[in-house]
């Protein structure tokens, strides 16, 4: 039992590692498209 919430954990901070990559990807991306609208204009 215990080996399995310590494998559970791990599973949760590397999941918590991919989310806060793909967000920083995403606000990335996001703020180049702005950029791209304002000099659009």
């Amino acid at each position: 039992m215990r080996r399995d919430v310590r494998i559970d954990a791990a599973n949760g901070c590397e999941r918590a590692r991919e989310a806060k990559r793909v967000g920083a990807e995403a606000s990335r991306v996001v703020l180049n498209q702005s950029r791209q609208f304002g000099e659009g204009r």
